[in-house]
């Protein structure tokens, strides 16, 4: 049985791209913000706080409030943040910890931000983009919120214990990717935890996925290449690249004429296919064929 997801996302963009990785691979999947209730029949449920221009405070806030909402047993957690660190990633994944020890679940998380395909890497925990420290970089220039992209840093400025995953362990034997899973659950028995873990390739960040199915962290906190690989029980790619970049650039294209036609907030539509105001159902194509009533149909999320 496929395991229940709740991603948490600062702004409606990330929720969506979070939600889409899913549903490419058949999960019913489904993007709410505001006030709108999670459906039961829906296995991944992607909420926009829109936390992102928030203070530390109000960010966490959302955060805390979201997961004592909709968190359950079985429903696996997912912060998603911004590779490059943009926006309150730490006091985030800190009120996440907070909410899952209110509810007596393992207060410790994985974080994996890295995104090789669009050249950000993790190396030595420290944020790497086109193999130069991120701080060196435009997007950081423009806008950042810590002095550092040293991840344990980062943390540490929400009061969150790191424990680090060097690339050589990682690549190295198991059993020293075990140990370093072992460590941050046991110290996130008794305190806010991230696992942090560098990673340079997509094999790194699926050596990762593989120990965390057994050693399951109380969340994940990572960007795309990550989430597109975690789903409790890894799938596998069924596309090749250029098809999969067609069919993604055809979703954005319906996603972004649905935004633009609603005045900024897309609605739902189809009936058994999602649901309504506050929400959009990302879904597969045979869902879509079945909804037209209204004149409004579901588009099928790439493939």
């Amino acid at each position: 049985m496929s395991p229940s997801w709740l991603i948490l996302a600062d702004d409606l963009t990330g929720a969506a791209d979070a939600a889409a990785a899913f549903a490419r691979r058949g999960f019913h999947a489904e993007v709410t913000w505001g006030a709108a209730s999670l459906s039961e029949a829906v296995s991944v449920h992607a909420v926009d706080l829109a936390s992102r221009t928030s203070d530390a405070a109000e960010a966490a806030r959302r955060h805390r409030d979201a997961v004592g909402r909709w968190s359950a047993p079985g429903r696996l957690v997912f912060k998603k943040i911004d590779s490059t660190l943009r926006g309150q990633p730490a006091a985030e994944m800190a009120a996440v910890a907070a909410g899952l020890r209110d509810a007596g679940r393992p207060s410790w998380g994985l974080l994996a931000p890295a995104n090789p395909a669009m050249r950000r890497t993790v190396r030595d925990g420290h944020v790497f983009v086109d193999a130069a420290p991120l701080e060196a970089s435009a997007t950081w220039a423009r806008e950042h919120t810590y002095p550092s992209a040293n991840l344990s840093m980062v943390a540490a400025s929400a009061g969150l214990r790191a424990v680090t995953l060097p690339l050589a362990e990682l690549r190295g034997d198991e059993s020293a990717v075990r140990a370093a899973f072992d460590s941050a659950a046991t110290s996130g028995r008794t305190d806010a935890t991230l696992l942090i873990a560098d990673a340079e390739t997509d094999a790194d960040l699926t050596r990762l996925v593989d120990v965390a199915s057994s050693v399951v962290p109380g969340f994940f906190a990572a960007y795309r290449r990550f989430r597109q690989r975690a789903r409790g029980i890894r799938t596998s790619q069924s596309h090749g690249a250029t098809s999969r970049r067609r069919r993604e650039a055809r979703w954005w294209r319906w996603y972004a004429g649905r935004v633009s036609a609603s005045g900024g907030v897309p609605s739902g539509g189809a009936r058994g296919c999602g649901r309504a105001e506050g929400a959009v159902g990302l879904v597969r194509r045979s869902c879509s064929r079945r909804a037209g009533h209204g004149g409004r149909r579901r588009a099928p999320a790439p493939r």
